[in-house]
């Protein structure tokens, strides 16, 4: 019989920084046992005692890392369906009753971790990191992160490899396959600029779709990217063949 190996170990992602700040995306794994508990039990007991064990957590949680020099993110009173936001300069963590998760230092995760490991109001599991997050200051900032992180070939390599096809009356999707680009050129960073916490949505923001389409025009003008319509009205788009790529580079 073959044996399957499944791997559950995150998928951990490195950057270079290139002088800025840099956190890790760090989940502390615990449980509040009767906030559990309540997820699948309706009943009025369950709800009192998940209610009274959560803000026992709350208030543990937010002593522990105050100690630590954090300090809540807003004066707001957390409740049901929200939960405590800390904040330590740029490092941010969310403090969820099943995960303390967000951006720390390297250096602090471990110490963290011991203290949570020693809370009275949850039981720890293990940490998990998923990576790098780098600390960016602005649009501008973030824009030069890219520059700074990638080349014209390593863009280009991108995008001959999603806009790749067999015959060269084959074309692909041109808005998906600068989707897949995006997303493989992504740099997880947090802006500290912005009013929302957390470094979601990085795929989203401005100064990336910016470098890709760049990149795509430049190409694109030069030859190595053709482009098309669709029967339906879809931009499509193809990395130039092999007889097209000699004849460009020959050229060049």
């Amino acid at each position: 019989m073959k044996t399957i190996t499944i791997n559950l170990q995150p998928d951990v992602k490195q950057y270079e920084a290139h002088g800025r700040e840099k956190h890790v995306d760090v989940h502390f794994r615990v449980e509040v046992k009767e906030y559990t508990r309540s997820l699948n039990d309706y009943s009025d007991e369950a709800r009192k005692a998940s209610k009274e064990a959560v803000a026992a957590y709350d208030a543990e949680i937010m002593a522990l890392l105050t100690a630590e020099g954090w300090k809540p993110r807003c004066n707001i009173k957390y409740g049901p369906g929200s939960c405590p936001e800390m904040v330590k300069g740029a490092q941010f963590l969310y403090c969820h009753p099943h995960d303390i998760s967000g951006n720390v230092l390297p250096e602090d995760v471990e110490p963290l971790a011991k203290k949570i490991a020693a809370m009275k109001s949850c039981e720890y599991r293990l940490t998990d990191i998923y990576g790098d997050i780098i600390i960016t200051t602005s649009s501008e900032d973030e824009s030069k992160l890219y520059y700074d992180s990638y080349t014209d070939g390593d863009v280009q390599a991108v995008m001959a490899e999603e806009l790749a096809t067999k015959r060269s009356n084959l074309y692909k999707d041109k808005m998906v396959a600068l989707r897949n680009v995006v997303c493989r050129l992504a740099i997880e960073n947090r802006r500290t600029d912005l009013d929302h916490i957390g470094s979601g949505y990085y795929r989203d923001r401005q100064p990336l779709t910016d470098f890709v389409m760049e990149h795509y025009n430049r190409l694109l003008a030069a030859g190595w990217i053709k482009e098309g319509t669709a029967a339906d009205g879809r931009r499509i788009a193809r990395y130039a063949n092999k007889a097209e790529k000699k004849a460009l580079n020959k050229k060049r």
